[in-house]
């Protein structure tokens, strides 16, 4: 049984899993197996350019479709 995350202890008994996924093995083995796939190990380094690196802000991260709402970017309040 897991707890909602935050200062909530809250139970979480039961978890609608998407309609492909069988139960909540399966959910886990699919999410391991996209992650662990060739696809993912030979793009990861374009996620971490959007979240860590220079496409986070400014010019590159406009031309990739990186920018949100000014408020969820630290220090702009």
């Amino acid at each position: 049984m897991g707890h909602l995350q935050g200062s909530s202890s809250q139970a979480v008994n039961d978890v609608l899993l998407p309609p492909w996924a069988d139960n909540p093995d399966d959910f886990i083995w699919k999410h391991r197996k996209a992650l662990e796939s060739e696809y993912v190990s030979e793009n990861l380094h374009h996620w971490v350019d959007l979240i860590f690196g220079y496409k986070q802000r400014g010019p590159a991260a406009e031309e990739a479709c990186n920018v949100f709402h000014a408020h969820t970017y630290e220090g702009i309040v």
